[in-house]
C-alpha cells in the first residue's frame, strides 16, 4: 500500500492539470481536435510559434516537430508580484507601486509611485495604454475580460528575459505586434486570412507559458 498511495497521488494531480489545461484552452475557442491532441500529449506539448499552432495536425501532433514539452515562458501569475523574489522583472521596466482600485489585495508599495506604462512597455497607445504593467497583470473584469494584457505582459517579459528557449519562439517584436493589432482591430492576424480573437490569442499565449 505505501508503494500505491504515491502513484494513486501523482496520477490524482496530472488528470487534474490535464483537465485544467483543457478548460482553458476550450474556453478560448480553439478546435477541439487540437485541443485534446495537446491537452493529452505526454508533459503537456506546447507549441511556440503563432505558425506551428496554426499548423498543428491533431491526428499526427507527436511526430510534429514544433510541438515540444515546454515552450520556456512563464505565466502572468510570476511576474504579480516583483518583490517576492520571483517576480524577474525585466532590466528598464519598473513596476512602481500598485493602485489600490485595481489591487485590493495590499501588496506593499515601493519608493516609486509610478510603473512603466502599458504604453511605454509595448511603444504604442493602446490597450490600457494609461495603466502600469503592473496593474495590467491584477486587473480582470470588463477593463480585460479575456485578461489579455495580462498574458501579452507576461510573453513580453518572457521574451524580454529570454525564456522562450526554444528555437524561433516568440519574439520581443512579434508580441508588441500582437498588443498593437489588438488595440486597433480587435483581432490577430496570426496568417493570411487568419485571425484570432482576444480568447484565442490568450489560449496560443497560456500554452506557450508553465
Amino acid at each position: 500500500m505505501s508503494n500505491q498511495e504515491p502513484q494513486n497521488k501523482s496520477k490524482t494531480t496530472e488528470e487534474a492539470a490535464v483537465e485544467k489545461r483543457r478548460r482553458f484552452i476550450k474556453g478560448a475557442g480553439i478546435a477541439a481536435p487540437v485541443i485534446m491532441a495537446l491537452a493529452n500529449r505526454p508533459a503537456f506539448g506546447a507549441v511556440c510559434t503563432v505558425s506551428g499552432f496554426i499548423s498543428v495536425d491533431p491526428a499526427n501532433v507527436s511526430a510534429q516537430g514544433h510541438v515540444v514539452s515546454v515552450c520556456g515562458g512563464r505565466s502572468p501569475g510570476k511576474y504579480k508580484n516583483p518583490y517576492n523574489g520571483s517576480g524577474d522583472w525585466p532590466s528598464g521596466y519598473n513596476p512602481g507601486g500598485p493602485t489600490s482600485a485595481v489591487n485590493p489585495e495590499g501588496y506593499q508599495k515601493r519608493p516609486t509611485p509610478v510603473g512603466t506604462l502599458m504604453s511605454a512597455g509595448f511603444g504604442y497607445d493602446g490597450l490600457l495604454k494609461d495603466m502600469t504593467m503592473y496593474d495590467a497583470l491584477w486587473v480582470n473584469g470588463a477593463a480585460d475580460p479575456n485578461n489579455l494584457c495580462a498574458h501579452l505582459v507576461a510573453a513580453l517579459f518572457n521574451a524580454l528575459n529570454g525564456l522562450y528557449v526554444n528555437v524561433n519562439g516568440l519574439t520581443v517584436t512579434e508580441i508588441k505586434d500582437m498588443y498593437q493589432q489588438m488595440s486597433t482591430a480587435g483581432t490577430y492576424q496570426a496568417a493570411p486570412g487568419v485571425f484570432w480573437n482576444a480568447a484565442t490569442l490568450v489560449g496560443f499565449l497560456a500554452q506557450t507559458m508553465g
